[in-house]
C-alpha cells in the first residue's frame, strides 16, 4: 500500500518537471533526422515536439536548453 506522503511527493515532483527528450531516427530514409520534445509542468503543463534534420544543432540553439533548467534525455 502506498502511503499518502508518497503520493503527495510524487505530485510535487511532477510540478517541477522540466525535460528535453531527443530521439534520433533509425529509419534509413530519414538519415540525420530526429525529434525534440520539450516538456514542462511548472505553472501548467506544456509540451512541444518537432522533427528536425539536425536535432542536436537545433537543441544547442534552443532557449530551454540554454537555460540549464531542463533535464536532457538522449534516445
Amino acid at each position: 500500500m502506498v502511503s499518502r506522503t508518497n503520493k503527495i511527493n510524487k505530485i510535487m515532483d511532477r510540478k517541477n518537471l522540466k525535460k528535453i527528450i531527443v530521439e534520433v531516427d533509425k529509419n534509413p530514409y530519414w538519415s540525420g533526422y530526429g525529434t525534440i520534445e520539450i516538456i514542462s509542468d511548472v505553472d501548467g503543463y506544456r509540451s512541444f515536439k518537432t522533427h528536425q534534420k539536425e536535432p542536436m544543432k537545433y537543441l544547442l540553439n534552443c532557449k530551454e536548453y540554454k537555460s540549464n533548467e531542463y533535464e536532457l534525455i538522449l534516445k
